[in-house]
């Protein structure tokens, strides 16, 4: 199953052994992974658990809107299907 959030698919990806590891080399892993855990961490700070609890959607799509506002998506497309394998 993929991961269904931005911080869940980052722990997948960061594990040791990870496909992600594998093909794209420690290196990558850890300065792109770092990139997304201060990413999840400044969205956690600006959204809070209430505004989740009332739209879930804004937890979902706020990252999604992120990404495509950097034009990231095909790096995280990418990532998570090489994810998704393991």
């Amino acid at each position: 199953m993929l991961p269904t959030s931005l911080e869940a698919a980052t722990e997948r990806m960061m594990r040791p052994g990870s496909i992600a590891r594998e093909v794209l080399g420690d290196d990558f892993v850890d300065h792109f992974g770092g990139t997304r855990e201060h990413e999840v961490k400044l969205w956690s700070q600006a959204v809070t658990g209430w505004e989740g609890k009332i739209n879930p959607a804004i937890e979902k799509h706020a990252i999604i809107d992120d990404h495509r506002s950097r034009e990231v998506p095909g790096a995280c497309v990418m990532l998570l299907s090489i994810i998704h394998r393991r």
